[in-house]
């Protein structure tokens, strides 16, 4: 290439001439485009291809760099204005802007610019290498060539600065599973607070039956069909066992209700209804 010229955005406001660097010829550049690409695979089948990365370049480049070159800068300072008045006679003492020259040395301005992440417009002539914003990211080699050169391994970045993509979810068959799980969670929902209100309506009805309507033997007894319906409810009768009859098979699944809550309500485990039973049957 025959020319490499870097400068900041800083610099080009204060109107100082861009940075020449010195390629040394015959080394090359490397040139690292940015393929690094993430597909997302999609339940559809579909499929999402999404760029990790700014979507720039990175290349590296070896310059030559003399312990006398400069950097001339300019900065604008500002002078107050002054005024005093001398035999009645009021005088301007000066003031006003003042451009001021500041000469950096070349290595010195480089190693600001790398140790400050400072973008800086890059402008060559080389085919591989956009014209752009770039940052330099590393020096990662610095080789003393003789006393008074440096020959320096440039790393550049292309700039793009922060973007963030916000990808929406049109995915029609995750957006219907969703409406589905909504709605089945809602039936289950109503369907858990019918049947709790069904089972206190039973426990109430038991609440109002007296020991001697719950005695082994009695058929078609409503009081038995409340107690049944708990045990059903428990798991220890089946629905087609609640019929009102306080046979046998009632009073095996009543013991095994009692053994199972015998600790907690101090119950006696004989597949009678007691009150200490009867409390156990409406409260669980």
């Amino acid at each position: 290439m025959s020319f490499f010229s870097i400068i900041s955005a800083e610099e080009i406001d204060y109107g100082s001439s861009p940075m020449n660097l010195k390629v040394i010829q015959g080394t090359g550049v490397e040139v690292i485009p940015d393929l690094n690409i993430n597909v997302n695979s999609l339940n559809n089948g579909n499929k999402y291809f999404l760029n990790n990365g700014y979507g720039g370049i990175t290349f590296k480049i070896d310059v030559i760099i003399n312990k006398n070159d400069i950097f001339t800068t300019y900065r604008s300072e500002s002078i107050p204005l002054t005024f005093s008045i001398t035999n009645g006679v009021g005088s301007y003492l000066g003031g006003g802007v003042q451009i001021s020259q500041i000469r950096t040395s070349v290595i010195d301005k480089l190693h600001e610019w790398i140790t400050t992440m400072t973008p800086v417009y890059v402008v060559t002539d080389a085919i591989d290498i956009p014209n752009g914003r770039y940052i330099i990211s590393k020096n990662s080699s610095r080789k003393q060539t003789y006393r008074e050169n440096t020959v320096w391994t440039l790393e550049f970045t292309e700039f793009k600065g922060i973007n963030i993509t916000k990808y929406k979810n049109d995915n029609k068959y995750v957006d219907k599973a969703k409406k589905n799980y909504a709605k089945a969670k809602a039936k289950a929902k109503k369907a858990q607070s019918k049947k709790a209100k069904a089972n206190n309506a039973n426990k109430n009805k038991l609440k109002k039956c007296k020991l001697a309507n719950l005695k082994y033997g009695l058929k078609k007894s409503n009081c038995v069909k409340y107690m049944q319906t708990v045990l059903y409810k428990k798991g220890y009768l089946t629905k087609k066992q609640v019929d009102g009859w306080f046979g046998p098979i009632t009073k095996n699944a009543l013991k095994k209700f009692q053994k199972k809550y015998q600790k907690k309500y101090k119950l006696k485990i004989n597949g009678k209804v007691d009150k200490a039973t009867l409390k156990a049957l409406i409260n669980v």
